[in-house]
């Protein structure tokens, strides 16, 4: 068995660790919860579960994109996902290792109840909630870039890749629209979840079909110059 063969069901594993809010709605515990984070709060129900999805979903990640990692001759626009893949690892440690920092009742280090502009900064720039943007802009990218790798050869991941990079960038956009109109965003942040779930369990699958078209691309340039000479 590859390296590469072991990356595809890693990432199937990987991504139902990374949603693993849902199972709140099969317990019926938190599932209303402002925050996905929430859940995870000390004390809360099953919140050591919560910690410990994200943690492995991490360290998985951090696998998938060693495993994932492209040889020279495939494009750069691969190893700059397999890069996100990692970014978005480490933002999963980071998010089950530490603690949310604005909720209510937990000692907020930012003030809840401020939704200016100046107030929003001050929220998003605290260490949680910090690690969490960035693995959502990672997966974002990440997303951007298979579809650069997919073009013009594999359309179809292309335009999955797009949908998804789209869809996580205006799910970011709407928080924060959400946050400024103090609107509940619970609903579109599992979306944005989802949709990087989603990512995640794609990357292997798309990384094969572009290594797959560069070396037969490769071995048609080594075919052809083998003729010639």
């Amino acid at each position: 068995m590859t390296r590469r063969t072991v990356a595809w069901p890693l990432a199937l594993v990987a991504a139902v660790l990374y949603s693993s809010f849902l199972l709140s709605y099969v317990v019926r515990r938190g599932q209303h919860a402002d925050f996905v984070s929430q859940l995870e709060l000390p004390g809360a129900p099953y919140a050591e579960w919560y910690r410990a999805s994200d943690v492995l979903a991490g360290l998985a990640l951090l696998v998938i994109a060693w495993l994932c990692w492209p040889d020279r001759h495939v494009r750069t626009a691969v190893r700059w996902a397999c890069v996100m893949v990692a970014v978005v690892g480490a933002g999963s440690l980071l998010d089950g290792s530490t603690s949310m920092d604005c909720a209510s009742g937990t000692g907020a280090t930012c003030d809840l109840g401020d939704h200016s502009v100046p107030g929003l900064l001050h929220q998003l720039i605290v260490g949680h909630t910090l690690s969490g943007l960035a693995g959502f802009a990672a997966a974002g990218i990440g997303a951007a870039c298979c579809a650069r790798a997919s073009h013009p050869a594999h359309p179809g991941w292309m335009r999955v890749h797009i949908v998804l990079a789209a869809g996580i960038g205006l799910c970011g956009l709407a928080d924060l629209a959400l946050l400024l109109a103090n609107v509940d965003m619970g609903l579109v942040e599992r979306l944005r979840i989802l949709l990087v779930s989603a990512w995640i369990a794609s990357v292997p699958w798309t990384v094969r079909a572009v290594r797959h078209d560069a070396w037969a691309r490769s071995t048609h340039d080594a075919d052809t110059r083998a003729v010639r000479s």
